[in-house]
């Protein structure tokens, strides 16, 4: 018979085949957990308060990435981290975010195994990516955004631990 399974969209509609499959079969880059959920902030030590007085939060890494001109502050909320991220610099990419669209969501990393590799297939696949190759993240990692036009609108970073 086999493999078949409900369209959880489509009321009595039934997939067969690769349809059926968790996931899309030609999945061109595999993606291991969410690493982190990045929020745009003007002022990192209110909101950092803010965090730790309303939700009991408590950093795990505060740093800055010199290069990127920021200041990052991470939480963890089981294996996911919520990073705050500031300008420190008035040029810095998120400054312009934050004069654009105000404080938020200003990105989801995605964690993979090899952010290189991942680069080279999201560009192979005809996205458009930002770093022509992975950067230095935050505590180690290596890093590479891809353009939020692409993929509905949200900044996508691939995050190699």
């Amino acid at each position: 018979m086999g493999l078949t399974a409900r369209n959880p969209n489509e009321e009595g509609e039934e997939l067969e085949g690769e349809q059926a499959l968790p996931g899309a079969p030609e999945v061109a880059v595999p993606v291991t957990a969410i690493d982190h959920i990045a929020i745009a902030v003007a002022d990192l030590d209110a909101t950092l308060d803010l965090y730790r007085n309303v939700f009991g939060l408590t950093v795990s890494t505060r740093e800055v990435l010199h290069d990127d001109g920021i200041e990052v502050a991470v939480v963890r909320v089981g294996e996911v981290g919520i990073q705050f991220v500031a300008p420190v610099d008035d040029d810095a990419d998120v400054a312009t975010f934050l004069a654009e669209w105000g404080p938020g969501l200003h990105h989801i990393g995605l964690k993979v195994s090899d952010a290189a590799e991942a680069l080279e297939v999201l560009a192979r696949e005809g996205y458009e990516v930002v770093d022509e190759e992975p950067r230095n993240g935050l505590a180690g990692t290596k890093v590479a955004f891809v353009n939020p036009h692409d993929l509905d609108g949200t900044i996508i970073q691939v995050v190699e631990t």
